[in-house]
């Protein structure tokens, strides 16, 4: 089932390389599905919500008087890319919260200086702690990621022409699975990201408000940056469709290289920001 395939990445299965019993304990405060199938579940639930949603916007759209099949399917469209949009912002700041909030309790209360008198090493406690973070965003990186799976469903089915010249050329459809892929696994990349670097400003912003203003700094600045590239790369569309075999070739590896550019970005920004969570913390208190 595609929906399961797809949600399989957001089963509650986080490695350790060694036991972690901060893990396990706090394992037990942390709400929301638990296996594969609760979480297949849950988010069946949010599809069938979604899809009602956006059919009862184009419904709306269509009776008002005067409207059109055409005219409907544009407000829709508008719609669903204003509300992804504000999904996106709002799951980013729900999540830089949870983490800074947590953290700053951590540390304040002194739970963190008892966690580090145990055997166990500061980095698993850090990885821990980011492990259940993750946890705690699960629902709502499951309901933005099936939002957007709703809005891809209803801009085929707005425009099944378009759609259906794009599956049926076959180097275009698969670069077009690819990139679809990638727009669904991204808040996933993303959050972890976002999670990583709130941890670090949690840990050294003492103000849990100043370093929330932080954070979200830093998540204007990359989708400032993000948009900025997907312009650049629109800009480049016109010239490329010019070019012959643009369509099969050129358009899509610079598509792809954009994909991968965001990917290695929010990768690079996950690592490092664990680093500097790892250093912070074990300092906050000598």
């Amino acid at each position: 089932m595609v929906l399961s395939s797809l949600l399989k990445n957001y089963a509650p299965q986080p490695q350790f390389v060694a036991p972690n019993p901060v893990f396990d304990l706090e394992l037990r405060h942390v709400s929301g599905p638990r296996s594969a199938g609760d979480v297949t579940r849950y988010g069946l639930v949010w599809l069938v919500g979604f899809h009602l949603l956006v059919g009862l916007v184009w419904l709306v759209a269509r009776l008002a008087p005067g409207a059109t099949s055409t005219r409907a399917g544009d407000l829709t469209s508008e719609f669903l890319a204003l509300a992804t949009l504000a999904l996106t912002l709002s799951v980013d700041l729900y999540a830089a919260s949870a983490t800074i909030s947590r953290m700053r309790h951590l540390l304040d209360s002194g739970r963190w200086d008892l966690l580090r008198l145990t055997a166990l090493p500061g980095d698993h406690i850090v990885a821990a702690e980011y492990a259940l973070t993750q946890m705690r965003t699960w629902r709502i990186m499951i309901a933005e990621t099936l939002f957007r799976l709703t809005g891809l469903v209803f801009l085929a089915l707005l425009n099944p022409n378009t759609a259906l010249m794009l599956v049926i050329a076959l180097p275009v459809s698969l670069y077009l699975m690819v990139l679809v892929a990638a727009y669904l696994l991204e808040p996933r990349a993303r959050i972890q990201a976002v999670i990583a670097f709130s941890m670090a400003f949690g840990t050294r912003i003492r103000q849990p408000s100043f370093a929330l203003l932080a954070a979200l700094g830093l998540i204007l600045a990359l989708r400032l940056a993000q948009l900025l590239v997907l312009g650049l790369l629109w800009y480049m569309a016109f010239d490329l469709m010019n070019t012959p075999g643009s369509l099969f070739c050129l358009l899509p590896i610079a598509c792809l290289g954009v994909v991968c550019l965001f990917y290695t970005v929010y990768r690079a920004l996950e690592r490092q920001s664990l680093r500097q969570a790892f250093q912070f913390a074990m300092q906050a208190h000598d």
